[in-house]
């Protein structure tokens, strides 16, 4: 028989400790889909969204919440420096300190595929200095040559490492990425889509939904038969729910965050 150790206070019964519980979530899908609208909407609150998006003030407004908290790192208009992107980069990191720090809510990073652009385009800067100083030195470098291609997968490995502390943290986490469509040879949307900026990113997340909207045809109301106005109408497709695999594949009408994390909750 073995005698249980004498602890100081550092140590605690596993099974006394409060594990909280947070998801993360990944959508996906083309702009205008619906995705900052299901962070804005139903994201439980207080919502920090890091965005690289486009600027969503107007949502925000609209939806009349006064618990969202916005840190602009978007570069729609501008020329992306490397100086700029170290900058956004600094800022984003000191955001997601400040996030983790909270013991409830969520974090969103709204434009994962243009986080993705500018990591890359930091990589293949510094791939580059270094190049151009092997060259400077008369050192061989038709393997460099190969190297920022190479380095792209990487980035995905770095943007996982960026996001541990969330996933150690009590905050929720979603971050958005945006596809484009892929047109047939005869100038043709195909319905299919693609990664946008070669950023095809492994989030680490429970679960992974297909966000999409399109506009309800208008008709009449049943009870006065007079036109109503078209509805603009969110939909979505769970593609990953790594807690139960059997809700892959299923559609959702007007997702919202309590639903889809809802079907990871085990019995």
């Amino acid at each position: 028989m073995i005698d249980n150790p004498k602890l100081s206070d550092l140590w605690t019964p596993a099974e006394s400790i409060e594990y909280p519980t947070r998801w993360s979530v990944g959508l996906w899908g083309p702009g205008g889909g619906g995705k900052s609208h299901l962070i804005v909407y139903t994201c439980p609150g207080p919502v920090l969204i890091a965005n690289f998006d486009r600027d969503i003030s107007a949502l925000i407004v609209k939806s009349g919440r006064k618990d969202i908290y916005v840190a602009n790192l978007h570069t729609a208009g501008l020329v992306l420096t490397d100086k700029m992107a170290e900058e956004l980069i600094d800022r984003f990191n000191k955001a997601t300190e400040e996030a983790t720090k909270m013991t409830g809510g969520t974090f969103a990073v709204d434009g994962g595929s243009a986080l993705h652009h500018i990591l890359e385009q930091l990589t293949l800067a510094r791939l580059n200095a270094e190049q151009r100083k092997r060259r400077s030195a008369g050192k061989a470098a038709e393997h460099y040559d190969k190297l920022p291609a190479l380095h792209r997968g990487g980035i995905n490995a770095q943007m996982n490492a960026m996001f541990a502390s969330v996933s150690n943290s009590p905050v929720n986490f979603v971050i958005t990425h945006q596809q484009k469509e892929i047109w047939s040879d005869q100038g043709k949307p195909t319905g299919e889509f693609e990664p946008r900026e070669n950023s095809q990113v492994e989030y680490g997340v429970d679960m992974e939904v297909r966000i999409f909207s399109a506009w309800q045809a208008a008709g009449r109301d049943p009870k006065t038969k007079q036109p109503m106005d078209k509805m603009l109408k969110h939909y979505g497709r769970v593609t990953l729910c790594k807690h139960d695999r059997n809700c892959e594949d299923m559609k959702v009408e007007n997702p919202d965050w309590g639903y889809l994390t809802g079907l990871m909750e085990l019995p």
